[in-house]
């Protein structure tokens, strides 16, 4: 496609998921769609591709794709054909045409798009060409070749997800559709239609839908994440899983044990902290309380517990593993047994791994079971079974076919032999894991009390890995990279009923971490945005943006993320801002974190505020056990507090025990004495990190640069 390089045409990627090439002349080239809107009467779509894992990047050669009045191709998905072809199939946008779709091919591994010859003989027909079987309004399309579903050969079957409705601008009626040759035609899945409204509540969720991705699972399932929602097509993100066969797609299946587990209905979650992404899904009058480590969650008796739905990373198979938490509990005269655990299966001779407390017997034991009944069941006495309000550690181990219990520092005894896998085959139906009851309908044996930090890895830790586990120091490579799960429990997310949703304006953050701040506005009012122009060349300090902050624009909250929590560890939060100031200007915020307390009842907290009475900025950290505050004094004759209209770089950094204030280069000032953490103990939602914090009260542009810990935990 080449591309023009002009800096005022539009030019994207994608947006759905690139491929690598298999075909023996180009395997291993990594191919992306891609596409310039460059004029009006010039359009270029193609790909580009990679033949070193990313590190350079060429374009597909094309000289321009527009065909006045007919096809306009954008936002390209990629194929890899049996013959080796890259198939390009985008969306087009002229208005009023029909289809909404064409397809190109590239018959050299995306460096050129093919042209075909008109009947003629002679006269090349453009490469991009209308598909009318493929029916979508103008909207982007998700494209997949499957391997383990197919006619002959892995690939030979293409399916496409999409809205079906035919009009241009309704975006409507989300579904899969199959084409048998090369994309060339296409056919509904007869049971196609996936949309939100196939979730629950019909009634509740009318057939909007936008723009879609597809993968293929590793049993031959098709995971499918897509926008949809009540009354917009992008108001909520939404996942799909469903095998072809169940969509009517024609072929055999070719993927193994299918996974009969159902996907669990929206709800309450606490993230997982490893890539897997393994959240657990919370009943009842689940809770966070002061843990362990930070937070733990509370578990109330009957009907409260986590359930963590089946996934391959949390299946070890017949291969070594480890179970690792810390839990509390409480005696009661009930005395009834106490789940902590329960994994995979249950019932008589099916593979299974549970952890339960017998206060009434003074034991805590867990039971692994393999194949054919084979089991070892581990057991560490103690009174009421550990029920005395006080955290313990507890590790779970299988080293081959040996098993080691150990709560705190007492080990368990064992009794039995193991063989084989933990789990059966998926067809018979795996369970998932979960925390504080039996995994039946009655939910049994319910635990009422506390878990913190639960953890599996994909090997059998040592005595000093598991160690630094118990004392929260786990991050040794060898120990990190076995991780399959980690559930720290520090914050419950919640799952609101996906009805019309209320915009807000953001601010996005740019790390990668999804820390996005909403900015903050007086009902009615809208963000204003400076920018820089021949009579405020200075306007904004980082970009072509800077955001206006004054009593009407109060500027940014960004909402409590792991990505935030400093801890007590090392940090550095950095801000540009800028600001007018004379001796009786009010104080003012530029940047509030943590917790907002009195004088009469403190919370930890950080922050940083101009004080123009006292010609200097001053910022205080105070955690639940040291108050260190630190002033930078503006030396400058003639300028109060940094109050010159000119941009500063201000930068708060915890080094150990000391707070460092910077402002700029040349004025700086620091204080020892800083101790503790800013929010263990305390539930969120603490950690509002703000830019510039509660309301302010001067009228001033500040730099959207706006950062949270820079170097953290």
């Amino acid at each position: 496609m080449s591309t023009s390089h002009d800096a005022t045409s539009w030019f994207g990627t994608g947006p759905s998921h690139g491929i690598q090439l298999k075909n023996p002349k180009y395997a291993g080239r990594l191919v992306v769609g891609a596409y310039e809107n460059s004029t009006s009467t010039k359009q270029l779509a193609g790909v580009y591709y990679s033949d070193d894992f990313g590190k350079t990047w060429k374009v597909s050669e094309e000289d321009n794709a527009l065909v006045a009045n007919k096809i306009k191709p954008t936002e390209p998905s990629v194929v890899e054909l049996l013959n080796g072809d890259v198939y390009i199939g985008a969306r087009s946008e002229r208005p009023g045409t029909e289809p909404h779709r064409t397809r190109a091919l590239s018959k050299d591994g995306g460096a050129t798009l093919f042209n075909e010859t008109a009947p003629d003989g002679t006269t090349p027909l453009p490469p991009h060409k209308p598909v009318p079987s493929l029916v979508t309004p103008q909207i982007q399309a998700s494209l997949l070749a499957l391997e383990k579903t197919y006619q002959q050969t892995a690939g030979d079957t293409l399916i496409a997800a999409a809205p079906s409705h035919p009009e241009a601008g309704k975006r409507e009626q989300m579904k899969i559709r199959y084409s048998l040759d090369g994309g060339e035609n296409w056919t509904d899945a007869p049971n196609g239609l996936i949309n939100a409204d196939r979730m629950q509540a019909p009634e509740k969720y009318p057939d909007w839908a936008g723009y879609s991705d597809l993968a293929e699972l590793a049993d031959g399932e098709i995971g499918m994440v897509y926008e949809g929602g009540a009354t917009f097509s992008a108001a909520h993100i939404y996942f799909k899983r469903f095998h072809p066969a169940d969509l009517g797609i024609p072929g055999q299946a070719h993927g193994g044990s299918r996974n009969t587990q159902q996907a669990p209905l929206p709800g309450r979650t606490t993230p997982d902290n490893t890539p897997q992404a393994n959240d657990a899904y919370l009943t009842g009058n689940t809770t966070l309380e002061p843990g362990r480590f930070r937070q733990a969650l509370s578990l109330t008796g009957p009907g409260s517990y986590a359930d963590i739905p089946y996934a391959p990373a949390l299946d070890p198979g017949a291969a070594d593993a480890t179970y690792s938490f810390h839990f509390k509990h409480r005696k009661d005269d009930a005395n009834a047994p106490r789940v902590l655990m329960w994994g995979y299966g249950q019932g008589a001779a099916t593979p299974q791994v549970w952890i339960r407390a017998y206060p009434k017997d003074n034991k805590i034991v867990a039971r692994i079971e393999g194949e054919k009944g084979h089991a070892v069941t581990a057991t560490v006495d103690a009174p009421a079974a550990f029920a005395d309000d006080q955290w313990h550690f507890l590790s779970l181990v299988r080293e081959g076919n040996a098993v080691r219990l150990t709560v705190d520092d007492a080990h368990g005894t064992t009794t039995g032999t193991l063989s084989g896998p933990l789990s059966g085959p998926l067809s018979t139906g795996h369970q998932g894991i979960r925390l504080g009851a039996k995994p039946n309908d009655t939910a049994q044996d319910p635990l009422t009390g506390s878990l913190d930090d639960f953890r599996i890895y994909g090997k059998a830790l040592d005595t000093d890995e598991l160690g630094k586990v118990r004392t929260g120091a786990a991050a040794a490579a060898t120990t990190t990279d076995a991780l399959r799960i980690h559930l720290p429990f520090q914050v419950i997310d919640t799952a609101e009923d996906p009805g019309s949703p209320t915009p807000v304006a953001i601010a996005d953050d740019v790390s990668g971490n999804g820390a996005d701040a909403t900015v903050l506005l007086t009902p009615g009012k809208k963000p204003v945005t400076v920018t820089p122009d021949a009579e405020h060349p200075a306007a904004a300090r980082m970009g072509k943006y800077a955001l206006q902050v004054d009593a009407d624009h109060q500027g940014l909250d960004v909402p409590h993320t792991p990505a935030v929590d400093t801890d007590d560890k090392d940090f550095t939060h950095t801000l540009w801002f800028r600001h007018s100031a004379t001796a009786a200007t009010p104080r003012s915020v530029l940047l509030w974190a943590y917790g907002v307390g009195t004088e009469q009842a403190p919370q930890p907290s950080l922050w940083v505020r101009s004080d123009p009475g006292n010609n200097r900025l001053v910022a205080l950290a105070e955690t639940g056990t040291s108050k260190v505050e630190v002033e930078v004094k503006d030396t400058l004759a003639g300028r109060t507090a940094f109050g010159d209209d000119t941009w500063h770089l201000l930068t708060v950094a915890r080094a150990g025990g000391t707070l460092r204030v910077t402002v700029d280069a040349d004025h700086r000032a620091e204080k020892p004495g800083l101790a503790g953490s800013f929010t263990a103990g305390r539930p969120p939602p603490w950690a509002c990190a703000s830019a510039p914090g509660p309301p302010a009260t001067r009228s001033s542009p500040v730099s959207s640069t706006t950062t949270a810990s820079t170097s953290g935990p």
